[in-house]
Order: C-alpha cells, then structure tokens, then sequence
C-alpha cells in the first residue's frame, strides 16, 4: 500500500513568523528512510535562488533588522518548540552529514570542502544541543521527560534512525580519508560535542539516570527495530518518503529561520552564539546538497 506524504517545503517569503502557522507552532518533518543511501540529487537554479532568499532572511533576523513575531510564547510552548524543532534540526543535518560521508569515501566529493564541512555539521549539531537543552531544569523534569516516558519507559535517543548513520563519527571513528588539517578540524569538532554532551547531561540528570537505565532497572521491555525507530520519529513528528536533497534542505531552512526568529525574540545563555551557528549551517546546508564535488581532482 502506498501513502502519500504531504511535504512542508515552501520557503519562508518574510522574516514574520509563518513557521507551523502561528509562533512556536510545529510542522512534520519529512526524510528518507534511513535505510536508503541514495544521493542528495541535483539542486535546479531556482532551488539555488530560493535557497540564498532564506538566507538572506536568516541573517536579517539575526541582525535585527526586521519583525519576527515571536514574542508572545509562554515557557512550556517555547521549551516545547525548541525541543522538537531542535532535534528535527538534528535530524537533517545527519542525513547531510550520512550524504556527505558517502561522497567523500567514494571520492565523489573532495576532501578540501568535504571535510571541514563535515567538521561544520558535527558543530551545528552541537549547537542544537544547546539549543534543545536551554531549558531550566524544572521544565526539562515537569515537560520534556514526562513526554518522552509517555511515549515509551525507555525511550532512548539512540533510537533515532538518522542517528545510525553517523554515530561513528561522533564516537571519533571518522571514515576512511580523513588527513590533515580537515582531519583535525573535524577531531576538534567532536571531541566539543562530547564534551558538552557529558555537560548538558550532568546539567539536566545531575543523577544520570536516563530513561533507559530506569528501564532496564523495572524490566521494562525494549522495543525491536524498526518499532524504536518509528516510535522515536513520531515522537518527534517526523515521517518517512522518498524526498531528494532540495527538500530536506528546504525543510530545514524553514525550522533554521524559525530558530533564529526565537533566539532573537527570547535569547538564552549564549544566544548571540547560538544565533551565529544557525547562519553558518543555512549556507553550509546549501552547500552540502550543491557545490562539495567541485574541489574533487580532475
């Protein structure tokens, strides 16, 4: 039987907030399966059009030159809208990253831009991190854990399908070809984000018992593959089809203008940085889909 998957994919037309259809509402994200390789696909000159458009509009808002529109969001809807929206985020820029290492190792893409922007995800990542953390930790223990437990005793982020794809690199197990200075850059990068991932842990499970250990200590019984998968994705609205690099990009872009329409808005600790972060990745998620091969030798 086949489903039809409406795609959000439209790009932003104002620096007003049109995200999820009101501040701080939510859309589905839409992604290949992951356990399709595939290939990013070509991007039409119009895509490339649309795509510089936005971000032109991501770094007004970040300069504060325009009305967003997001500044009537109570702390449970903001906290919730970072939580979701942050990981979709994530969400994409792994499977940019999972494209990217394909192309690499097959020497489809060059390793002058391939690995540095590979080092440049690896940190949007960390940024996302952050981001979806920057809440007190009343509200991650009143909002956030109780959800996730409601939707499974264990749930767990290694669950996450798109995850899988690169856990490797994040565990400091680059793939094959990584040398020199875009070697390092990515090492630096990661050896960051594990880092800051033992500190938001520490921060908001300053006992550091996850929902899994809890579990696993009350025998709770852990879903197989692929009924982890589908429950971690539908936790956070996110479906499966076959969509091509131009719409994942697109979709990020939206949540990319709307994070940065929050950060203006309601900055948290570090705001001004995170804010920066969120500029650098709509480019250089541009650039994933686009122009890496162009430094591959002739």
């Amino acid at each position: 039987m086949t489903t039809a998957v409406t795609v959000v994919a439209d790009l932003p037309t104002s620096s007003h907030w049109e995200y999820g259809g009101f501040p701080y509402g939510l859309e589905p994200l839409i992604l290949p399966a992951a356990s399709e390789a595939g290939s990013p696909g070509a991007l039409s000159e119009a895509d490339r059009r649309g795509f510089e458009r936005t971000c032109l509009l991501v770094d007004q808002v970040r300069n504060g030159a325009a009305s967003m529109g997001g500044e009537a969001g109570d702390e449970e809807s903001v906290t919730w809208f970072r939580w979701i929206t942050g990981h979709q985020v994530s969400f994409a820029v792994w499977r940019l990253m999972a494209w990217l290492m394909q192309d690499l190792v097959a020497g489809r893409a060059g390793p002058g831009t391939g690995w540095p922007l590979l080092a440049c995800y690896v940190r949007a990542y960390s940024a996302m991190l952050r981001y979806t953390s920057s809440c007190p930790r009343r509200v991650y223990h009143d909002l956030i854990r109780p959800s996730m437990y409601r939707q499974h005793p264990g749930f767990s982020g290694g669950w996450a399908p798109d995850y899988r794809l690169v856990r490797r690199v994040f565990r400091g197990q680059p793939p094959p070809g990584s040398t020199g200075a875009g070697s390092a850059e990515l090492a630096a990068a990661v050896a960051d984000y594990q880092a800051l991932h033992a500190d938001v842990a520490a921060r908001l499970v300053p006992g550091g018992r996850s929902l899994l250990r809890d579990s696993v200590a009350a025998r709770h019984p852990k879903p197989a593959q692929p009924l982890a998968g589908v429950l971690y994705d539908n936790y956070f609205v996110t479906l499966r089809a076959p969509v091509g690099g131009a719409q994942v990009v697109a979709q990020l872009l939206r949540r990319l203008l709307a994070v940065e329409q929050d950060l203006a808005c309601r900055p948290p600790v570090g705001g001004a940085e995170l804010a920066g972060a969120v500029s650098e990745l709509a480019r250089n998620a541009v650039l994933g889909v686009s122009d890496r091969r162009l430094d591959v030798p002739r």
